[in-house]
Parts: structure tokens; sequence; C-alpha cells
């Protein structure tokens, strides 16, 4: 409802401003202003409670911005509804015209103004409104601290695609990476924050969980080859929003836009912590190809997922598209050095061709950004799996440490070619940091609880496996391992049984190869010798492989039915087992493993000679002095062949050195299983007993 007031004369037209002035005398008889005033202090109050409240309360952010949009427009229906209808003691009326004499009784009498728009109440709200002005800034549970930790929090994938869901953890693993890279900032690795995107809660819970002091949490969109990232900086104790911006680029600079957003972040951080970064990102003047940037994401993807050849095939394929689409992605090189390094160092391919392959690509890598800590950690990793070169690895290492010092796969790198090399101490050290700056890791927690093991420290190890399993409660490997050190420290087989239950209640470990091993061990060593052979054919693999022995199904029947007494049957077995052998030993380029299964084959056999040579053999391919953990099962190997030829005071003198050294082998384990029982009755034996005590 709109009108010029009749309210002018002839005096008023020679003014040009009456009109105006006679449109304002108006809003202010209708009290509009007023009622302005009202509306603005009220959604100044809701917008700091919006902000103070709703993301400790855990409330969705749309729920916030759904309420911010309504209050804007809910501004132009108030003054609409302040224009035309009026609040009286006798209710909600509509507004009267104005009469012409101000003075008349029909004019507006300043004592009758709204009940709600008055000036008690205007005060009223203004105090309340600045409260939470103060509150909001200031309050809420005093000053933001120093930010010495952080964690960013899973992206969000804006495109509504979840096949984009790559492309969006890529950035997520890349904005981590390079705030890794300032020296006084505990940055938390990625393994821990992606839980939560499965698993959101509420930011205090996150800190608390993560032990940080702000986090960061954004969102991606990708339009064609455009690519915009939003990301916002939360302190955490308290909570406070403290910054927030988005950031633009083409796809093929999609690496500046990395280093552009760490920048960023790192700038804000230093509003609150000293300044003493010993280095921090820099932009990167380089640029990628989108769609090889896309395969070199597909090709992490794969590669992170499990240690499966096929996962690790599919990865290769990836990063050999990316290289062939632009041949100066050096990540895509190291993407392909990498996968051929695991091929290698898991045994899938254990050939020199497979080496040669690694250097090529590796070569090609270091080429194009060898200073590139990503580079750096290939080729450390590189030394490590295909030359046992722990020196040359660890000076990688040291080289990546001086802009790279706060990622977690670095401690990774240091604690596994430390245990390589027998120095647990030193590798429970840097696995205890890895697990500190990626606490929900249950791969990084298991690897601690796993080199505690192999210095015998039973209790802590099953302390950080049970973690391990909390985390991840379907993960095989931390099963495997918890079963073995239950055996070798109780000995005695009741709670390793429990564990191995556990394991199978996994729908996901149904029919796992390592776990069904460990249930045919867990029988022999009760004596169930009967139930042992009937799991043992189950196992779906004909040979059970790891990195650290090599089994087939034979060699371990023939030692059963051996233990049965069944001498026919046990021949049989170890005849099979010798021939497969013997086969594939050609093959498998001086493999250690086939050295030592073949001795355990022809010791069965009743081949003394034959067998102490295999066995000496793989010791020689792989002694304790190159490689202390795998090794190390060399040497029991061959401390078994000589028990089952009967050479005791050989076999004493390796399990004396045996449990001496760090490794997965107890004396308790060996009074458990059956297979040592010809050395435990030896006199010389009681010795062992009496210098690694326990016994049963």
């Amino acid at each position: 409802m709109s009108y010029i007031p009749d309210t002018y004369n002839e005096e008023n037209m020679a003014d040009p401003f009456a009109p105006l002035t006679a449109f304002m005398q108006e809003l202010r008889r209708r009290r509009v202003f007023r009622v302005a005033a009202f509306y603005g202090g009220i959604a100044f109050v809701i917008v700091q409670i919006i902000d103070g409240t709703f993301e400790v309360m855990g409330v969705p952010a749309w729920v916030s911005r759904l309420l911010i949009v309504l209050l804007a427009a809910g501004f132009p229906v108030a003054m609409g509804l302040a224009w035309v209808f009026d609040v009286t003691p006798e209710g909600i009326v509509r507004t009267e015209r104005p009469m012409t004499d101000p003075g008349s009784k029909g004019s507006a009498q300043p004592g009758s103004g709204k009940p709600l728009t008055s000036n008690r109440a205007l005060i009223a709200i203004a105090i309340l409104a600045v409260a939470f002005g103060i509150w909001g800034r200031w309050g809420g549970g005093g000053a933001v601290g120093v930010i010495r930790s952080i964690a960013v929090l899973p992206l969000s994938n804006l495109m509504n695609d979840p096949s984009q869901d790559y492309f969006v953890d890529g950035m997520h693993e890349a904005l981590i990476a390079e705030l890794s890279k300032i020296s006084a900032l505990r940055v938390i690795g990625r393994t821990s924050t992606m839980s939560y995107k499965a698993n959101p809660k509420p930011i205090p819970e996150i800190a608390a969980e993560l032990n940080v002091d702000a986090v960061i949490e954004g969102s991606v969109l990708r339009d064609g080859d455009r690519v915009r990232i939003t990301v916002q900086l939360v302190a955490t104790r308290p909570e406070r929003h403290l910054w927030s911006d988005s950031y633009d680029r083409d796809l093929r600079d999609i690496l500046i836009l990395h280093s552009d957003v760490a920048v960023a972040i790192a700038r804000q951080i230093e509003l609150t912590i000293a300044p003493e970064h010993a280095s921090r990102p820099t932009a990167s003047p380089a640029t990628v190809n989108s769609e090889a940037y896309n395969y070199v994401l597909l090709g992490n993807s794969y590669a992170d997922r499990d240690f499966s050849r096929e996962n690790f095939e599919i990865a290769l394929d990836m990063f050999t598209r990316a290289a062939a689409l632009d041949s100066t992605y050096a990540l895509a090189y190291a993407g392909q050095a990498e996968i051929h390094e695991n091929m290698y160092w898991f045994h899938y391919d254990h050939s020199p061709e497979r080496i040669l392959l690694a250097r090529e690509a590796l070569s090609k890598a270091e080429r194009l950004a060898p200073d590139d800590p990503n580079v750096l950690f290939v080729k450390g990793m590189y030394l490590y799996h295909c030359y046992l070169d722990y020196e040359g690895a660890l000076h990688e290492f040291d080289k990546i440490r001086a802009v790279w010092p706060n990622h977690p796969e670095l401690d990774f790198g240091y604690a596994a070619v430390l245990r390589r090399q027998g120095k647990m101490e030193e590798s429970v050290e840097h696995w205890r940091r890895a697990a500190i700056l990626d606490p929900l890791n249950a791969s990084m927690v298991a690897e601690l609880g796993e080199t505690y093991a192999l210095q015998r420290a039973y209790p802590e190890a099953m302390a950080s496996l049970n973690k391990a399993l909390s985390l991840a409660p379907d993960r095989n490997f931390s099963y495997w391992q918890a079963i073995q050190v239950l055996y070798r420290w109780d000995g005695s087989t009741a709670r390793a049984r429990e564990m191995l239950a556990a394991a199978q209640a996994q729908t996901s470990l149904k029919g796992d190869p390592r776990l069904m091993h460990s249930g045919v061990l867990l029988k022999m060593f009760d004596g169930h010798f009967d139930q042992a052979l009937d799991l043992l054919r189950s196992i779906p693999d004909e040979v059970i492989s790891t990195q650290y022995f090599i089994v087939p199904k034979s060699l371990l029947a023939g030692q059963i039915y051996r233990l049965m007494g069944d001498t026919a049957l046990a021949t049989a077995k170890f005849e099979s087992a010798r021939s497969w052998l013997a086969e594939n030993l050609a093959a498998s380029y001086d493999d250690a493993r086939f050295h030592s299964a073949l001795g355990l084959a022809w010791a069965g056999l009743g081949e003394r000679d034959k067998a102490l040579a295999a066995g000496r053999r793989g010791v020689a391919e792989l002694p304790v002095s190159k490689e202390a953990w795998r090794g190390h099962y060399r040497l029991i190997d061959l401390a078994v062949i000589q028990t089952m030829t009967g050479d005791y005071q050989d076999a004493l003198e390796n399990v004396d050195r045996l449990l001496a050294l760090p490794g997965d082998l107890s004396l308790n384990e060996i009074l458990l299983d059956p297979r040592w029982a010809a050395l435990t009755h030896q006199p010389g034996f009681s010795r062992i007993e009496e210098k690694y005590g326990g016994g049963r």
C-alpha cells in the first residue's frame, strides 16, 4: 500500500524535498524504522547463535545457510507488514490514513507506540545483540590458543558425482602433503582424517580424538577444466571460525592450486603461532596435463587400497597412461617406479627385469624433479626394497626431512628400514611418531605392534594390535599377527583360538588363506592332526606365500603326517612338495624362501645332506646381517631342518642364537609346536630354558 499523504499545501509545493520529507514522516509515524531496528537486532542475535553453537552441536552447514537466507528474505516482508499494520492494545489493526491536521484525534500519539518496538524494547534488543557479539568474538571458552597441530578434514564433493570422489580425495591428500612441509606444525595424516568421511563427527569430538588445535574444512567443485576449492580454518580450543576463502584454477594449474591454498593457510596460522618455521609451502610453476593428473590420482587410489597384485597392476596401468599423456609429469614415472619395486618386494615378480623397470621409471622421474620429496621417497624405498641398501634409503629420507618434516609416510620409511637393520628400538620410536601423526591409521598402529612383537614385548604388542583391530576390525594382517603373538606369549592356543574366531566372524575374512593357515597350525599345536589336515585341504591356494616364507600345502601336510607316524603318506607329500619347489626354483632368482622350503622337503624325505645344503643356502642368500627379519625365518627353517635330520647340537646352537636376536620365535612357541619336540627332549635344551626363562 503506497501513496503520498494528503498533508500538502501550496507552501509545501515550494519545497522540492517536501514529498521525501513527508514520506519519511509517514515511515516514522508507521514505525517502520523501529521495526527495521528491531528486526535487525533480532537477526543479529540469531546469526551470533548460529555462528557460536550450531557447529558445536553438529548441526549441518546447510541448515545455517538456510536460516540466514530466510532472515534476509524476511526483512522486506517485515517492512511491508509494518507499513500496512499496527500493533495496538486492542490487537493488530490496519494502519489508519493520516489526518490532515496533525493535532486531530486520528493522528498518532507518542504514547501509543507499538509495544514490541518501543524504546525500551529496542534498548533491550541492542544490549542483547552487543552481548552476543562480544560472546561470539571473545567468549565461548576464552581466546584462541596457539595453533601447533592441525587436521585437514575430508573435502566435500560438490559435483554430486561419486565417480569424482577420487579427484576430491586427491586434493585432500595434496593439501595435507603441502601443509606437512611446515616444520612447526603437526599435521594429521590422511588415513586418520579420511575416517571421518564415512563417519562424520562434531569438530570438538574430532579435535579430542586427534588432539589438534585447529581443523581445515572445505569443498571442491570441478566444472570441466576449472577447479574451485573453498577452505575454512576453524580453531578447536575454543571452537572458533578464523578464516575462509575460495581459490579457482584451470585443471592444468592444479599443482599451483595445491600450493596456493597451503600457503594461504600457513599465513593465517602465523597469526597465532610463533614464526619459527624452518620451511613452509612454496608455489611451484609446474603445470600438468589434466587427463594425466586424473590418471595419477586413480593410480594412487588403487595403489593405496591393499598390497594385492591385481590392484598393483591396475595402478601401474593408470600411471603408464598418465606418462603417455604428459611426458613431463614426474609423479607419473615415480608412480610406475613405486609399483615395480613393490611387485618385486612382495614377490609377485622377484626378477632382475622388474628391478630394471623400476630403475628406468625412477630415472625419468629424477630427471624431471630431482628434489621433489615424492620422488626422493620412491627412490629411498626402491633402494630398500630392491637392493636392501638401507644406508642409501636413509640418506634419501634425510633429504626429505628438510622439506617434508611432518609427513607420517616419512617416519614409516625410517621405521621400516631400521627394523630390517635389526635396530628395533629406533624403529619403535619412528613407528610411535608415525602413529602420533596418523593416530587412526590401523596400519601404522599394527606395524608398531609388530615391531614390539619382534622384541618379544608381547603385552605392548597386543595393546597396539588390539587398538589396530578396533580401528579396522576387518584387517586380516592385524589378526594374523595377533594370533602369533598370543601363542608365542602364552605357550598355549586358548587366546589365539579366540582371536582366530573373532577374525572368522568378519564376513570379509572368511576363507582368507593366511588366517586358515594359522588355524591349521593351532590344530597341529593342540595335537588335532586330522582336523588340521581337513582344514589344510580346504585352503583354496595350493601354496601359502608371504615375503617371509613359502609353504606348499603338500609340505605342511607331510609334516603333519610325519607327526602322526604315517611314513608312507608323509613321504608322498614331501616328494610332491620337493617336486614343485625344484621346478619353480629356477624361476625364483635365488629366492631364499625356496631354498629353505626345499631343505624342509629333503629333510622329510630323509635326504640329510641335501636338506642341510638347501637350508644353509637359504641362510646364505639372506643372512640376518643383511635382513634382520626375513633372515630370522631362514635361520628358523635351518634349525627345524637340523632337528629333523638329528643334528641336535647344531639345532640347539641356532635356537640359542635365534632367541638372542629379535624375531618371530619364542621359547614358549618352541615348547608348544610338536615339530620341535625331538629337540626339546635333548639334554642340552634345559640350558636354553634356563637362559631364556618362561617355559610353560
